[in-house]
């Protein structure tokens, strides 16, 4: 399914225990990675505006949660302090590797209650 993958790149200060401050905390940290790394993207798709990237972002973070709860996931605070933890830790980290340890760590942000 394409939206978990999307969900799963989701990147605030705080706990991250409900869906609303983990979302602005990826949105947050994914368009800081993305000026650092990708900033022709960045220019192109935000206006080179950090605050735009990160209204953009959430919108989409948002729209995916709620794809994704009509189809049985819940979030799972655990997995996105795990996630926003490798998002903070990387974001200036412009590697494949990084990105895989990214990817990786943001793997158990959905619970599908299975």
């Amino acid at each position: 399914m394409v939206a978990v993958p999307l969900l799963a790149s989701l990147s605030l200060s705080g706990c991250y225990n409900d869906v609303e401050s983990f979302v602005e905390a990826s949105a947050k940290l994914d368009c800081k990675r993305m000026r650092e790394c990708n900033n022709s993207a960045f220019v192109n798709n935000h206006r080179g505006e950090m605050a735009e990237c990160r209204s953009d972002l959430e919108d989409a973070y948002f729209d995916a949660v709620d794809l994704l709860e009509g189809l049985g996931w819940e979030y799972d605070p655990d997995g996105g302090k795990e996630c926003i933890s490798a998002k903070r830790s990387l974001r200036n980290d412009c590697s494949n590797d990084a990105s895989q340890e990214i990817a990786e760590s943001c793997n158990d942000v959905a619970d599908w209650g299975g």
